[in-house]
């Protein structure tokens, strides 16, 4: 999905212009859903407690990512956040 877009060019995540970002975030992301299978199958106090953290930490390092992008897009001439 994109992004930002700006004159029919488009940049996700995985793109270069992005600083490969993508690669960081869906690692977190896995990681996170990892953590989730573990505790939905140990049924353990330590794995629950893992997956919501680390659960948190992912969404955090996302948000702040996309609160960046559409920071640094949304005073840009012509470009708009996440259309296509």
């Amino acid at each position: 999905m994109p992004v930002a877009s700006a004159i029919g060019f488009s940049v996700n995540y995985f793109s270069d212009e992005a600083g490969g970002e993508g690669g960081f975030l869906l690692f977190i992301m896995l990681v996170t859903i990892a953590a989730s299978v573990v505790a939905v199958i140990r049924k353990a106090n330590w794995s629950r407690i893992t997956a919501g953290v680390v659960g948190i930490v992912a969404g955090l390092i996302g948000m702040i990512d996309g609160f960046g992008t559409m920071g640094s897009v949304s005073g840009t001439r012509y470009a708009s956040v996440g259309r296509a």
